[in-house]
């Protein structure tokens, strides 16, 4: 694991290069930082919720035809 420091956008965007995967936030959607990996190639898992703040990058995961990286529940039963 490896944090990083403010950066500009550039350098903020070359870091996409070392990740393999991004988890979406929840229960309020990171929508901007989502747009952001998919953009530069990295794939990213929501959690659909109930509500708007909830359903951002599913919106946007269904939108590009991605809705096998959208779970519709939290846990396995």
């Amino acid at each position: 694991m490896e944090f990083a420091g403010r950066q500009s956008l550039q350098q903020y965007l070359a870091l996409h290069n070392k990740v393999d995967l991004l988890l979406d936030s929840h229960p309020f959607s990171g929508h901007t930082v989502s747009c952001h990996a998919l953009w530069m190639g990295v794939p990213v898992v929501t959690l659909a919720g109930d509500r708007h703040c909830s359903r951002m990058v599913a919106s946007v995961l269904a939108n590009l035809g991605l809705d096998e990286l959208i779970a519709g529940n939290p846990g396995i039963t």
